[in-house]
């Protein structure tokens, strides 16, 4: 059981991997994540690379996130708040703001 409802079928990634397609909602949840990295990253004038490496996830992890491509893990939460140099309350703050913003 999942806890959103099934979306509609999958989507193609280039050719080379199918990924269920991601509901309206929880793709609205990851915007305002990825709006709360980037501005918390600009904010602190940090490199992708730097965010990846304090936090012990890949620069182009940190780039999914920020372009709302993939849905993170609290692990990888944790890792790229402390990266970002916040908390994660902090970043989920942010967060929460942004969700705010985008209804």
């Amino acid at each position: 059981m999942t806890h959103f409802p099934p979306s509609k079928g999958w989507i193609a990634t280039g050719g080379r991997t199918r990924v269920p397609r991601v509901p309206p909602a929880v793709d609205a949840e990851l915007r305002a994540l990825a709006a709360a990295i980037r501005e918390i990253r600009a904010r602190q004038q940090l490199s992708q690379e730097r965010v990846a490496a304090v936090g012990g996830v890949g620069r182009k992890y940190v780039g999914q996130l920020e372009r709302a491509e993939i849905t993170p893990s609290f692990a990888a939460l944790v890792g790229v708040a402390r990266g970002l140099d916040v908390s994660l309350s902090e970043l989920v703050r942010v967060y929460e703001e942004r969700m705010a913003a985008l209804r």
